[in-house]
């Protein structure tokens, strides 16, 4: 974490969030043909980049989008996710810090623009899933469907700010400072021990 500074976030995200690595899981009551071409709205001109080749795992690494529908669901849930490193890569904890700054907690830039100023989502949040062998990066919200187009904006807005702006070092070091602490007590749960 202490070699982590914003050049190595802004590098690791152009390796790995964009459409080759990127996976749009919708639930709820949603018409299809209008989330194809709100995802084209919000996806389509975001340049595919190169393909991380993973040995150890298979990735459909075409675009894939589920839908789930539920009769009398009462919200839906949107789920963004991108192929991420495994916990064993030396890109782990870089992504930890993506994850932290983007959707950790209530201080987060997701959840401060969609939920507390523009108030499209019932909660917010991103984190990392690690299986064996891969890694994926989260962001998923709890959604009413009339918010869906807006609410893919605001995600794909905070997401391109990391990538074209410089995120200032105190907000680095205030999710370096919550991931310690969050990893100290973990050395502390006899489950996660076991």
């Amino acid at each position: 974490l202490t070699l982590i500074n914003k050049d190595v976030l802004k590098s690791f995200w152009d390796k790995y969030y964009h459409p080759n690595n990127f996976v749009l899981s919708v639930c709820g009551d949603i018409d299809k043909d209008k989330l194809f071409k709100m995802v084209e709205k919000h996806f389509g001109e975001i340049p595919e980049g190169a393909k991380n080749e993973n040995k150890k795992f298979e990735y459909n690494d075409e675009l894939n989008i589920k839908i789930l529908k539920r009769e009398n669901a009462i919200q839906g849930r949107l789920m963004i996710a991108y192929k991420s490193p495994e916990r064993n890569s030396k890109d782990y904890y870089t992504s930890l810090l993506l994850s932290s700054i983007l959707g950790k907690g209530m201080s987060s830039r997701l959840f401060q623009t969609a939920r507390e100023e523009k108030q499209l989502v019932y909660d917010i949040s991103s984190f990392i899933w690690n299986g064996p062998n891969r890694g994926l990066f989260y962001t998923q919200c709890g959604i009413d469907e009339k918010n869906i187009n807006e609410v893919i904006g605001v995600i794909t807005h905070e997401q391109n700010k990391i990538m074209n702006e410089n995120v200032p070092d105190t907000e680095i070091n205030i999710h370096k400072k919550r991931i310690r602490s969050a990893s100290l007590f973990e050395l502390e749960d006899s489950v996660l021990l076991a």
